[in-house]
This record gives C-alpha cells, structure tokens and sequence, in this order.
C-alpha cells in the first residue's frame, strides 16, 4: 500500500499517524480489497463445500496490572494475598476468512470497550 516506505515507521510514529486517522476508509480499501481477492478466485483452492468459512472470535489482546491507559479499557477486581488490585484488559473481536489449512484472512476488528452493551458498566 505504501511503495515509497524503504523501511517500517518507529512504533511510536505509527501510533501518533493512526491515532488521528480516519480508519473507514481503511477498513472499505481493505474490505475491497478481499473482495477482489475473491472475485477473482484467489482463494478458490481453500473453499470448503464451495463455501469460504468465517470465524469468530474474541480475544485478549493485552491485560496490565492498575488503571494506567485508557478508562474505556474494560476493569477487572482481583483478590490475592497481597491483597485487591485492578487488572485492566482489552478485548477484540475479530471476523477472519479460514481457509483449510488454517490460515486466517481478516476480515473485520471490533474493540470492546467497557461500559458498551453492559448494564453495570464493568
């Protein structure tokens, strides 16, 4: 997508690009982009009974001790002989294309944030 790039951008640099971008647009180029992919059969050896099969899942991306991000990460109360102590997790849920040989085209990520479909708010 970025011919001109010789090398990756620092980790720091990418956070500060996409933390002020737009990402629709990324997510429709990506999405056409598998689209096309299919269209014109790219994938058609990993069908299963002619059909791509989609998987979903939700999955722990990163968990740290205390409240030290973001507060729409979601918040867990712990107890332990040390005594309580918050645990903040980030959660996500990803749409993948599988093919049969297991290798995951992603299709769609969905952060959960805290307090989003929650009654209570945890």
């Amino acid at each position: 997508m970025f011919p001109e790039l010789a090398t990756l951008p620092h980790a720091d640099t990418l956070n500060r690009v996409l933390a002020r971008l737009d990402v629709k647009p990324l997510e429709e180029a990506h999405m056409a982009l598998v689209k096309r992919l299919i269209r014109h059969k790219k994938f058609h050896r990993y069908v299963i009974e002619n059909r791509y099969p989609i998987a979903v899942d939700g999955t722990e991306k990163l968990a740290r001790d205390g409240q030290w991000w973001d507060a729409d990460w979601r918040q867990r109360q712990h107890q332990g002989e040390d005594g309580e102590w918050v645990q903040q997790d980030v959660y996500v849920l990803e749409a993948n294309l599988v093919c049969h040989n297991g290798l995951p085209i992603p299709l769609l990520s969905e952060f959960l944030r805290s307090g989003e479909g929650d009654p209570d708010g945890s």
